[in-house]
């Protein structure tokens, strides 16, 4: 005996499956393939920076960790090596912001190729499941790292006009949040990132989620990425210009 699944279904839903076996939604599917392989190329670069940073952190903890173990030494060279460890610090914070970024446009891109060209609708729900549960959790992580602490290192090297235009567009990311909380954590904690016990609520749950909708909604947050990516990368620069004048010094 097979279950019949009650799935949100709609007219938009029709249309585009009909657009994406087009020619131009084969080439859409080639295009989304060789972004994708681009971006994890662009990532695997910024991990080798992140390590760098990471390494050299932790060599200066050696070394302070010897300095705080003697007075002379403490008293000549602490300060130094804190402002050192600093300067690393303030690095792999953008250098992860970038990372961090990278990594959400990554994941857009591949629910994008798997639910585009999918066709059957309970695969297309658990693509959906894995959307919601990354747009809940990576948007509320961005907001976490982009607070006080990195709007301090910002300042640094923007200008006041560059600062409020951040703030504008990470109040965005807050409005997006705010807009799609209660959706993303019903689906989250139903049954993406946990088991609601009552499986009839589960079934519901994923028969309410719309294929078309999902799509729309990954355009939307794709663009917030677009949006607030240019702002980490352009502190790259003035991250290399810090560690390059300090050890210059």
């Amino acid at each position: 005996m097979s279950i019949t699944m009650n799935y949100n279904l709609n007219s938009t839903d029709s249309f585009l499956e009909e657009c994406l076996k087009s020619p131009e939604g084969i080439e859409l599917d080639k295009t989304l393939a060789q972004t994708i392989k681009t971006e994890h190329e662009i990532l695997e670069l910024i991990s080798t920076s992140i390590k760098h940073c990471k390494k050299n952190i932790a060599e200066i903890d050696k070394l302070l960790n010897i300095v705080e173990a003697n007075d002379r030494l403490k008293r000549h060279l602490s300060d130094g090596f804190n402002l050192q460890k600093k300067v690393w610090e303030d690095a792999l914070l953008i250098w992860n912001l970038c990372g961090f970024i990278q990594m959400i446009s990554l994941e857009i891109k591949s629910a994008q190729k798997s639910l585009y060209f999918e066709t059957d609708e309970w695969h297309r729900r658990n693509i959906i499941k894995q959307a919601y549960v990354m747009m809940y959790e990576s948007s509320e992580d961005l907001l976490q790292q982009t607070g006080k602490h990195f709007l301090d290192v910002m300042s640094l090297s923007c200008s006041e006009e560059q600062i409020v235009q951040f703030k504008a567009i990470r109040k965005k990311w807050s409005l997006f949040r705010k807009n799609y909380e209660d959706e993303f954590q019903d689906v989250r904690n139903k049954v993406g990132a946990h088991r609601e016990h009552d499986v009839m609520m589960q079934i519901n749950t994923i028969e309410s989620l719309n294929w078309s909708q999902t799509i729309e909604l990954l355009l939307e947050y794709e663009k917030l990425t677009i949006e607030i990516a240019p702002y980490f990368s352009a502190l790259i620069p003035a991250v290399v210009n810090g560690v390059g004048r300090f050890y210059n010094q």
